[in-house]
Protein backbone atom coordinates (compact mmCIF):
# COMPACT_ATOMS: atom_id res chain seq x y z
CA UNK A 1 0.00 0.00 0.00
CA UNK A 2 1.00 3.28 -1.22
CA UNK A 3 2.19 5.59 2.92
CA UNK A 4 0.15 8.54 3.58
CA UNK A 5 1.54 12.17 2.47
CA UNK A 6 1.19 13.10 6.05
CA UNK A 7 -0.16 12.21 9.27
CA UNK A 8 -3.26 14.14 8.55
CA UNK A 9 -3.63 11.98 5.04
CA UNK A 10 -3.47 8.83 7.30
CA UNK A 11 -7.25 8.87 8.78
CA UNK A 12 -8.76 9.72 5.73
CA UNK A 13 -6.31 7.40 3.24
CA UNK A 14 -7.08 3.90 5.65
CA UNK A 15 -10.46 4.83 6.01
CA UNK A 16 -11.25 5.21 2.43
CA UNK A 17 -9.28 1.47 2.26
CA UNK A 18 -10.24 -0.18 5.60
CA UNK A 19 -13.68 1.24 6.59
CA UNK A 20 -15.24 -0.58 8.37
CA UNK A 21 -12.62 -2.54 9.68
CA UNK A 22 -11.81 -2.25 13.78
CA UNK A 23 -8.46 0.38 13.87
CA UNK A 24 -8.73 0.99 17.84
CA UNK A 25 -10.10 -1.02 20.65
CA UNK A 26 -9.97 0.83 24.64
CA UNK A 27 -11.92 -0.26 27.57
CA UNK A 28 -14.72 -1.43 25.86
CA UNK A 29 -14.71 1.53 22.78
CA UNK A 30 -14.16 0.62 19.26
CA UNK A 31 -13.79 2.87 16.35
CA UNK A 32 -13.39 1.90 12.64
CA UNK A 33 -11.29 2.95 10.52
CA UNK A 34 -14.18 5.57 9.25
CA UNK A 35 -15.16 6.47 12.68
CA UNK A 36 -11.20 7.74 13.61
CA UNK A 37 -11.42 9.69 10.72
CA UNK A 38 -14.84 10.78 11.41
CA UNK A 39 -13.95 11.62 15.29
CA UNK A 40 -10.42 13.11 14.08
CA UNK A 41 -12.37 15.13 11.79
CA UNK A 42 -14.25 16.57 15.24
CA UNK A 43 -11.75 17.16 17.25
CA UNK A 44 -10.14 19.45 14.56
CA UNK A 45 -12.70 21.48 14.32
CA UNK A 46 -13.31 21.60 18.05
CA UNK A 47 -9.41 22.51 18.53
CA UNK A 48 -10.20 25.41 15.57
CA UNK A 49 -12.71 26.90 17.52
CA UNK A 50 -10.40 27.41 20.69
CA UNK A 51 -7.94 29.00 18.97
CA UNK A 52 -5.67 26.44 17.91
CA UNK A 53 -3.56 27.47 14.58
CA UNK A 54 -0.92 25.81 12.70
CA UNK A 55 2.41 25.30 14.46
CA UNK A 56 0.98 25.42 17.70
CA UNK A 57 2.12 23.04 20.45
CA UNK A 58 -0.44 21.41 22.44
CA UNK A 59 1.10 19.30 25.24
CA UNK A 60 -0.07 15.82 26.34
CA UNK A 61 0.09 14.49 29.90
CA UNK A 62 -1.93 11.45 30.14
CA UNK A 63 -1.55 7.36 29.66
CA UNK A 64 -2.62 5.66 26.51
CA UNK A 65 -6.04 6.02 25.62
CA UNK A 66 -7.93 5.82 22.29
CA UNK A 67 -8.67 9.89 22.78
CA UNK A 68 -4.40 10.54 23.10
CA UNK A 69 -4.55 9.18 19.16
CA UNK A 70 -7.35 10.92 18.30
CA UNK A 71 -6.74 13.84 19.67
CA UNK A 72 -3.12 13.51 17.61
CA UNK A 73 -4.70 13.10 14.48
CA UNK A 74 -6.89 16.27 15.00
CA UNK A 75 -4.14 18.35 15.75
CA UNK A 76 -2.19 16.80 12.73
CA UNK A 77 -4.99 17.55 10.25
CA UNK A 78 -4.88 21.86 11.08
CA UNK A 79 -1.38 21.80 11.38
CA UNK A 80 -0.52 21.83 15.28
CA UNK A 81 1.81 19.92 16.66
CA UNK A 82 1.91 17.24 19.74
CA UNK A 83 4.16 17.51 21.90
CA UNK A 84 3.59 13.94 24.38
CA UNK A 85 5.03 14.51 27.62
CA UNK A 86 5.88 11.36 29.99
CA UNK A 87 3.77 10.86 32.79
CA UNK A 88 6.52 9.68 35.24
CA UNK A 89 8.11 13.06 35.27
CA UNK A 90 8.20 15.44 38.06
CA UNK A 91 6.53 18.95 37.89
CA UNK A 92 9.62 20.83 37.46
CA UNK A 93 10.73 18.38 34.47
CA UNK A 94 7.33 19.10 33.12
CA UNK A 95 7.30 22.87 33.39
CA UNK A 96 10.75 22.60 31.86
CA UNK A 97 9.01 20.60 28.44
CA UNK A 98 5.82 23.19 28.51
CA UNK A 99 8.25 26.13 28.75
CA UNK A 100 10.73 24.80 26.34
CA UNK A 101 8.03 23.92 24.00
CA UNK A 102 6.35 26.91 24.03
CA UNK A 103 2.99 25.24 24.37
CA UNK A 104 -0.29 27.20 24.25
CA UNK A 105 -2.11 24.12 25.29
CA UNK A 106 -2.24 21.26 27.97
CA UNK A 107 -4.07 18.24 27.46
CA UNK A 108 -4.73 16.24 30.60
CA UNK A 109 -5.73 12.99 31.44
CA UNK A 110 -8.03 12.47 34.99
CA UNK A 111 -4.83 11.83 37.51
CA UNK A 112 -3.12 15.00 36.16
CA UNK A 113 -6.41 17.24 36.56
CA UNK A 114 -4.55 18.64 39.94
CA UNK A 115 -1.54 19.90 37.85
CA UNK A 116 -3.00 22.91 36.54
CA UNK A 117 -3.07 24.64 40.34
CA UNK A 118 0.73 23.82 40.84
CA UNK A 119 1.71 25.35 37.53
CA UNK A 120 4.11 28.14 37.75
CA UNK A 121 3.02 31.63 37.05
CA UNK A 122 4.70 31.76 33.85
CA UNK A 123 2.66 28.91 32.67
CA UNK A 124 -0.41 30.23 33.61
CA UNK A 125 -1.39 31.58 30.46
CA UNK A 126 -1.78 27.91 29.45
CA UNK A 127 -5.33 26.47 28.16
CA UNK A 128 -5.90 23.27 29.96
CA UNK A 129 -8.33 20.68 28.65
CA UNK A 130 -9.19 16.85 29.34
CA UNK A 131 -9.38 14.44 27.75
CA UNK A 132 -12.38 12.74 29.28
CA UNK A 133 -15.37 13.96 31.48
CA UNK A 134 -14.21 15.18 35.01
CA UNK A 135 -15.64 17.07 38.06
CA UNK A 136 -13.10 19.59 37.91
CA UNK A 137 -14.83 22.24 35.15
CA UNK A 138 -12.06 21.50 32.53
CA UNK A 139 -13.17 20.81 29.33
CA UNK A 140 -13.26 17.91 28.10
CA UNK A 141 -12.73 16.14 24.42
CA UNK A 142 -14.61 13.31 25.21
CA UNK A 143 -17.84 15.32 25.28
CA UNK A 144 -16.65 16.52 21.57
CA UNK A 145 -16.98 12.74 20.04
CA UNK A 146 -20.35 12.27 17.88
CA UNK A 147 -22.11 10.44 15.55
CA UNK A 148 -22.60 12.79 13.40
CA UNK A 149 -20.62 13.14 10.21
CA UNK A 150 -18.42 15.92 10.19
CA UNK A 151 -16.79 17.97 7.27
CA UNK A 152 -13.04 17.43 6.19
CA UNK A 153 -11.09 19.72 7.32
CA UNK A 154 -9.46 22.02 4.65
CA UNK A 155 -6.30 22.33 5.45
CA UNK A 156 -3.23 20.77 3.73
CA UNK A 157 0.37 20.20 5.99
CA UNK A 158 3.37 20.60 4.13
CA UNK A 159 5.65 17.64 4.55
CA UNK A 160 8.22 19.86 6.29
CA UNK A 161 5.48 20.73 8.54
CA UNK A 162 6.02 18.55 12.43
CA UNK A 163 3.42 16.66 13.88
CA UNK A 164 5.07 15.35 16.56
CA UNK A 165 7.78 16.95 19.22
CA UNK A 166 8.97 14.22 21.31
CA UNK A 167 11.37 15.00 24.39
CA UNK A 168 14.53 13.17 24.82
CA UNK A 169 16.93 13.37 27.86
CA UNK A 170 19.91 16.05 27.40
CA UNK A 171 23.25 15.22 27.70
CA UNK A 172 23.63 18.87 29.08
CA UNK A 173 20.87 18.39 31.87
CA UNK A 174 17.91 19.51 29.58
CA UNK A 175 15.46 17.57 27.37
CA UNK A 176 15.74 18.39 23.50
CA UNK A 177 12.29 18.30 21.75
CA UNK A 178 13.10 15.77 18.33
CA UNK A 179 11.04 17.45 15.72
CA UNK A 180 9.19 14.43 13.80
CA UNK A 181 7.92 16.10 10.40
CA UNK A 182 5.28 14.55 8.05
CA UNK A 183 7.72 13.83 5.27
CA UNK A 184 9.60 11.54 7.99
CA UNK A 185 6.53 9.89 8.62
CA UNK A 186 5.98 8.72 4.88
CA UNK A 187 9.58 7.90 4.63
CA UNK A 188 9.70 5.58 7.51
CA UNK A 189 6.16 3.83 6.44
CA UNK A 190 7.93 3.13 3.14
CA UNK A 191 10.97 1.77 5.00
CA UNK A 192 8.98 -0.61 6.90
CA UNK A 193 7.21 -1.69 3.86
CA UNK A 194 10.44 -2.27 1.74
CA UNK A 195 12.14 -4.46 4.75
CA UNK A 196 9.36 -6.40 5.34
CA UNK A 197 5.23 -6.89 6.22
CA UNK A 198 5.41 -5.59 9.80
CA UNK A 199 1.41 -5.99 10.12
CA UNK A 200 -1.12 -6.04 7.65
CA UNK A 201 -4.91 -5.97 8.13
CA UNK A 202 -5.81 -9.52 9.59
CA UNK A 203 -3.34 -8.69 12.45
CA UNK A 204 -4.35 -7.56 16.23
CA UNK A 205 -1.59 -5.83 17.60
CA UNK A 206 -1.48 -4.78 21.52
CA UNK A 207 -0.59 -1.45 22.47
CA UNK A 208 1.06 -1.45 26.06
CA UNK A 209 4.34 0.21 25.13
CA UNK A 210 3.77 4.06 26.68
CA UNK A 211 2.61 6.96 23.32
CA UNK A 212 5.36 9.41 24.76
CA UNK A 213 8.35 6.81 23.68
CA UNK A 214 8.94 6.47 20.16
CA UNK A 215 8.27 2.91 20.44
CA UNK A 216 4.70 2.91 21.42
CA UNK A 217 3.87 5.87 19.24
CA UNK A 218 5.52 4.35 15.88
CA UNK A 219 4.00 1.08 16.53
CA UNK A 220 0.39 2.32 16.33
CA UNK A 221 1.26 4.39 13.85
CA UNK A 222 2.43 2.03 11.49
CA UNK A 223 -0.60 -0.57 12.24
CA UNK A 224 -2.97 2.42 11.55
CA UNK A 225 -1.23 2.41 8.05
CA UNK A 226 -1.53 -1.26 7.62
CA UNK A 227 -4.88 -1.00 8.75
CA UNK A 228 -4.68 -3.59 12.06
CA UNK A 229 -6.59 -3.57 14.74
CA UNK A 230 -5.01 -2.18 17.60
CA UNK A 231 -5.64 -2.97 21.17
CA UNK A 232 -4.33 -0.11 23.59
CA UNK A 233 -3.91 -0.72 27.64
CA UNK A 234 -3.60 2.48 29.53
CA UNK A 235 -0.23 1.15 30.81
CA UNK A 236 1.97 -1.73 30.89
CA UNK A 237 0.74 -4.44 33.28
CA UNK A 238 1.61 -7.72 33.14
CA UNK A 239 -1.00 -9.24 34.87
CA UNK A 240 -3.70 -7.64 32.96
CA UNK A 241 -1.26 -8.25 29.36
CA UNK A 242 -1.52 -11.98 29.93
CA UNK A 243 -5.22 -11.64 29.99
CA UNK A 244 -5.82 -9.90 27.18
CA UNK A 245 -3.10 -11.91 24.49
CA UNK A 246 -5.92 -14.69 24.23
CA UNK A 247 -9.05 -12.73 25.30
CA UNK A 248 -8.31 -10.27 22.55
CA UNK A 249 -6.64 -12.77 20.07
CA UNK A 250 -3.30 -10.84 20.01
CA UNK A 251 -1.25 -11.38 17.19
CA UNK A 252 1.51 -8.90 17.42
CA UNK A 253 3.09 -7.07 20.41
CA UNK A 254 6.07 -4.67 20.99
CA UNK A 255 7.65 -5.00 24.59
CA UNK A 256 10.89 -3.47 25.63
CA UNK A 257 13.23 -6.03 27.21
CA UNK A 258 12.35 -5.53 30.80
CA UNK A 259 8.55 -6.10 30.17
CA UNK A 260 9.54 -9.42 28.50
CA UNK A 261 11.35 -10.02 31.61
CA UNK A 262 8.53 -9.02 33.79
CA UNK A 263 5.62 -10.89 31.79
CA UNK A 264 7.88 -14.02 32.65
CA UNK A 265 8.41 -13.68 36.14
CA UNK A 266 4.13 -13.16 36.61
CA UNK A 267 2.28 -16.01 37.81
CA UNK A 268 -0.06 -17.52 35.65
CA UNK A 269 1.92 -17.11 32.62
CA UNK A 270 2.80 -21.15 32.88
CA UNK A 271 -1.00 -21.17 32.06
CA UNK A 272 -1.43 -18.92 29.15
CA UNK A 273 -2.26 -19.85 26.45
CA UNK A 274 -0.08 -18.11 23.64
CA UNK A 275 -1.60 -19.61 20.11
CA UNK A 276 -2.65 -16.69 18.84
CA UNK A 277 0.78 -14.51 19.31
CA UNK A 278 2.64 -14.82 15.92
CA UNK A 279 5.50 -12.24 16.30
CA UNK A 280 6.81 -10.16 19.41
CA UNK A 281 8.98 -7.23 18.48
CA UNK A 282 11.47 -5.74 21.13
CA UNK A 283 13.76 -2.76 21.63
CA UNK A 284 14.73 -0.08 23.85
CA UNK A 285 17.94 -1.61 25.51
CA UNK A 286 19.76 -4.85 24.84
CA UNK A 287 18.17 -7.99 26.28
CA UNK A 288 20.01 -10.52 28.15
CA UNK A 289 20.87 -14.00 25.76
CA UNK A 290 18.96 -16.04 28.83
CA UNK A 291 16.18 -13.86 29.01
CA UNK A 292 15.33 -14.23 25.49
CA UNK A 293 15.76 -17.68 24.82
CA UNK A 294 13.48 -18.72 27.79
CA UNK A 295 10.79 -16.27 25.98
CA UNK A 296 11.27 -17.97 22.79
CA UNK A 297 10.00 -21.21 24.81
CA UNK A 298 7.51 -19.47 26.55
CA UNK A 299 5.63 -17.46 23.91
CA UNK A 300 6.69 -19.85 20.97
CA UNK A 301 6.50 -17.46 18.08
CA UNK A 302 8.50 -15.15 15.78
CA UNK A 303 10.75 -12.50 17.40
CA UNK A 304 12.18 -9.93 15.72
CA UNK A 305 14.58 -6.78 17.77
CA UNK A 306 14.51 -3.30 16.60
CA UNK A 307 17.39 -1.02 17.11
CA UNK A 308 17.29 2.47 16.69
CA UNK A 309 16.19 5.85 18.25
CA UNK A 310 13.82 8.94 19.10
CA UNK A 311 15.98 10.48 16.36
CA UNK A 312 15.21 8.10 13.66
CA UNK A 313 11.64 6.85 14.61
CA UNK A 314 12.74 4.50 16.41
CA UNK A 315 14.26 2.50 13.05
CA UNK A 316 18.05 1.69 12.51
CA UNK A 317 18.54 -2.16 12.58
CA UNK A 318 16.73 -4.97 12.67
CA UNK A 319 17.27 -8.75 13.55
CA UNK A 320 15.30 -11.00 11.71
CA UNK A 321 13.43 -14.43 13.41
CA UNK A 322 15.30 -16.38 11.25
CA UNK A 323 18.98 -14.70 13.08
CA UNK A 324 16.87 -15.69 16.49
CA UNK A 325 17.25 -19.45 15.64
CA UNK A 326 20.98 -18.92 14.50
CA UNK A 327 21.33 -18.39 18.01
CA UNK A 328 24.91 -18.14 19.12
CA UNK A 329 26.48 -14.60 19.63
CA UNK A 330 23.72 -13.10 17.13
CA UNK A 331 21.58 -13.19 20.35
CA UNK A 332 23.97 -10.19 21.28
CA UNK A 333 23.52 -8.61 17.81
CA UNK A 334 20.92 -5.66 16.99
CA UNK A 335 20.64 -7.00 13.50
CA UNK A 336 21.38 -5.55 9.94
CA UNK A 337 20.36 -2.15 8.37
CA UNK A 338 16.52 -1.71 7.53
CA UNK A 339 16.24 -1.24 3.74
CA UNK A 340 17.29 1.92 2.72
CA UNK A 341 19.02 2.73 5.67
CA UNK A 342 23.14 2.83 5.83
CA UNK A 343 25.62 2.14 8.99
CA UNK A 344 28.72 3.28 9.07
CA UNK A 345 31.07 2.69 11.79
CA UNK A 346 33.78 5.61 12.15
CA UNK A 347 36.78 6.61 14.38
CA UNK A 348 37.23 9.51 16.04
CA UNK A 349 38.37 11.49 12.69
CA UNK A 350 35.38 9.96 10.95
CA UNK A 351 36.86 7.21 8.88
CA UNK A 352 35.14 4.31 8.21
CA UNK A 353 37.12 1.03 10.49
CA UNK A 354 37.77 -2.39 9.40
CA UNK A 355 35.46 -5.48 10.28
CA UNK A 356 35.02 -6.19 14.09
CA UNK A 357 37.08 -2.89 15.00
CA UNK A 358 34.91 -1.00 17.82
CA UNK A 359 33.78 2.88 16.68
CA UNK A 360 30.69 5.34 16.36
CA UNK A 361 27.98 4.00 15.14
CA UNK A 362 26.73 6.23 12.31
CA UNK A 363 23.23 6.13 10.53
CA UNK A 364 22.26 8.18 7.45
CA UNK A 365 18.50 7.54 6.67
CA UNK A 366 15.20 9.54 5.31
CA UNK A 367 13.47 8.46 8.72
CA UNK A 368 15.76 11.06 10.54
CA UNK A 369 14.16 14.15 12.33
CA UNK A 370 14.76 17.52 10.93
CA UNK A 371 16.33 18.32 14.22
CA UNK A 372 16.32 19.63 17.76
CA UNK A 373 13.54 22.15 18.25
CA UNK A 374 15.11 25.23 19.07
CA UNK A 375 18.66 23.40 19.36
CA UNK A 376 20.62 24.27 16.11
CA UNK A 377 24.05 24.15 17.69
CA UNK A 378 22.89 20.59 19.21
CA UNK A 379 21.36 19.27 15.86
CA UNK A 380 24.74 20.39 13.74
CA UNK A 381 26.56 18.00 16.57
CA UNK A 382 24.26 15.25 15.91
CA UNK A 383 23.82 15.30 12.20
CA UNK A 384 26.49 16.65 9.82
CA UNK A 385 26.33 18.49 6.59
CA UNK A 386 26.14 14.99 4.40
CA UNK A 387 22.97 13.57 6.98
CA UNK A 388 24.54 11.85 9.06
CA UNK A 389 23.35 11.12 12.21
CA UNK A 390 25.71 10.23 15.89
CA UNK A 391 24.08 7.59 17.92
CA UNK A 392 26.60 7.61 20.36
CA UNK A 393 26.67 4.31 20.43
CA UNK A 394 30.22 2.36 20.14
CA UNK A 395 29.75 -0.90 18.26
CA UNK A 396 31.45 -2.85 15.60
CA UNK A 397 29.96 -4.70 12.51
CA UNK A 398 30.80 -8.26 11.49
CA UNK A 399 31.87 -10.42 8.74
CA UNK A 400 28.41 -10.81 7.71
CA UNK A 401 27.32 -7.31 8.14
CA UNK A 402 25.44 -7.78 11.52
CA UNK A 403 25.76 -4.80 13.72
CA UNK A 404 26.69 -5.29 17.74
CA UNK A 405 26.72 -2.40 19.96
CA UNK A 406 29.64 -2.65 22.03
CA UNK A 407 29.28 0.49 24.54
CA UNK A 408 27.45 4.62 24.79
CA UNK A 409 30.26 7.05 23.86
CA UNK A 410 28.07 9.76 25.63
CA UNK A 411 27.50 8.22 28.75
CA UNK A 412 24.15 7.55 28.46
CA UNK A 413 22.21 5.10 30.81
CA UNK A 414 19.48 3.12 29.78
CA UNK A 415 17.26 1.86 32.46
CA UNK A 416 13.96 -0.47 31.80
CA UNK A 417 14.08 1.15 28.27
CA UNK A 418 14.43 4.97 29.62
CA UNK A 419 16.84 7.31 28.63
CA UNK A 420 19.22 8.48 31.18
CA UNK A 421 21.68 11.47 31.02
CA UNK A 422 23.94 11.78 33.51
CA UNK A 423 24.29 15.37 33.37
CA UNK A 424 20.54 15.58 34.33
CA UNK A 425 21.12 13.46 37.55
CA UNK A 426 24.34 15.03 38.50
CA UNK A 427 22.39 18.96 38.30
CA UNK A 428 19.71 17.49 40.53
CA UNK A 429 22.55 16.37 42.94
CA UNK A 430 24.89 19.30 43.18
CA UNK A 431 21.70 21.28 44.10
CA UNK A 432 21.53 19.72 47.55
CA UNK A 433 23.59 22.05 49.67
CA UNK A 434 25.50 19.30 51.35
CA UNK A 435 26.49 17.98 48.04
CA UNK A 436 30.16 19.12 46.93
CA UNK A 437 30.44 17.57 44.17
CA UNK A 438 29.03 14.66 41.78
CA UNK A 439 29.80 11.85 39.33
CA UNK A 440 26.34 9.47 38.08
CA UNK A 441 26.87 6.40 35.67
CA UNK A 442 24.91 3.15 35.15
CA UNK A 443 25.78 0.10 36.77
CA UNK A 444 24.28 -3.85 35.32
CA UNK A 445 21.33 -4.79 37.01
CA UNK A 446 19.07 -7.85 36.48
CA UNK A 447 16.17 -6.55 36.13
CA UNK A 448 15.88 -3.45 34.62
CA UNK A 449 19.25 -3.65 32.56
CA UNK A 450 20.84 -0.90 33.92
CA UNK A 451 20.60 1.66 37.02
CA UNK A 452 21.46 4.48 38.18
CA UNK A 453 24.39 5.03 40.48
CA UNK A 454 25.91 8.14 42.20
CA UNK A 455 29.38 8.52 43.48
CA UNK A 456 29.40 12.18 45.51
CA UNK A 457 31.82 14.17 47.54
CA UNK A 458 30.45 16.10 50.39
CA UNK A 459 30.91 19.47 51.95
CA UNK A 460 33.12 19.51 55.05
CA UNK A 461 30.29 18.30 58.83
CA UNK A 462 27.94 17.37 56.19
CA UNK A 463 26.00 14.40 58.16
CA UNK A 464 24.25 13.09 54.55
CA UNK A 465 24.26 9.57 53.30
CA UNK A 466 23.01 7.44 50.84
CA UNK A 467 19.46 7.30 51.91
CA UNK A 468 18.80 11.15 52.50
CA UNK A 469 20.47 11.61 48.99
CA UNK A 470 18.51 9.13 47.33
CA UNK A 471 15.07 11.00 49.10
CA UNK A 472 16.56 14.14 47.65
CA UNK A 473 16.86 13.27 44.08
CA UNK A 474 13.06 11.77 44.52
CA UNK A 475 11.60 14.84 45.71
CA UNK A 476 13.22 16.41 42.34
CA UNK A 477 13.27 14.34 39.09
CA UNK A 478 11.42 11.18 37.98
CA UNK A 479 12.10 8.08 40.23
CA UNK A 480 13.52 6.28 37.25
CA UNK A 481 16.04 8.60 37.08
CA UNK A 482 17.11 8.48 40.65
CA UNK A 483 19.96 6.88 42.03
CA UNK A 484 19.25 3.20 43.26
CA UNK A 485 22.85 3.14 45.12
CA UNK A 486 25.22 6.58 46.24
CA UNK A 487 28.75 5.83 47.04
CA UNK A 488 30.51 8.94 48.99
CA UNK A 489 34.09 9.30 48.05
CA UNK A 490 36.59 12.01 49.44
CA UNK A 491 36.93 13.56 45.93
CA UNK A 492 36.27 12.00 42.38
CA UNK A 493 38.54 11.74 39.73
CA UNK A 494 39.35 14.24 37.05
CA UNK A 495 40.85 14.47 34.09
CA UNK A 496 43.21 17.71 33.26
CA UNK A 497 40.38 19.97 31.99
CA UNK A 498 38.52 19.03 35.06
CA UNK A 499 35.87 16.27 33.72
CA UNK A 500 34.55 14.21 35.99
CA UNK A 501 36.04 10.35 34.62
CA UNK A 502 32.40 8.66 34.63
CA UNK A 503 33.83 5.83 32.72
CA UNK A 504 36.50 5.45 35.31
CA UNK A 505 33.90 5.23 38.11
CA UNK A 506 32.06 2.91 35.66
CA UNK A 507 34.21 0.59 35.39
CA UNK A 508 34.76 -1.66 38.32
CA UNK A 509 31.06 -2.26 37.59
CA UNK A 510 31.38 -4.08 34.05
CA UNK A 511 34.79 -5.53 34.60
CA UNK A 512 33.05 -8.96 34.34
CA UNK A 513 30.82 -8.15 31.74
CA UNK A 514 31.72 -9.20 27.79
CA UNK A 515 30.06 -5.51 26.65
CA UNK A 516 29.62 -2.31 28.41
CA UNK A 517 26.22 -2.59 27.90
CA UNK A 518 23.59 -4.22 29.60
Amino acid sequence: MSSAASLADLFSHTSNIYGNNIALEFEGRHFSYKDLDNQTNNLAHYFTSLGVKAGDRVSFLDKNSDLYIMALGALAKIGAVCVPINYRLMLPEVSYILKDSDSKFLLLGQDYLMLKDFLDDDLKHLTCLAFCKNDRDVPAIEEQLTNETAAPVDYTPAPEDAYLQMYTSGTTGHPKGVLLTNQVLKDTLDIVDNTFVMFDQTMVQLSAMPFYHIAGMNTLLIALHSGAKSVITREVNPVEILKIIPEKNITIAFFAPVIIQFLLMTPGIEDTDFSCLENIYYGGSPIAPSVLTEAEKVFNCNFYQVYGMTETMGLTTILMPEDHKKAGKLLKSCGKPFTGITVRIEDADGNEVGINDIGEVKVLTKSCMAGYWNKPEATAKTIDKNGWLSTGDAGYRDEEGYIFIHDRMKDMIISGAENIYPAEVEKCLISHHEIADAGVFGIPDDRWGEVVCAAVSLQPNSAADEKSIIKYCREKIAHYKCPTKVVIMKELPRNASGKVLRRELRAPYWKDKDRNVS
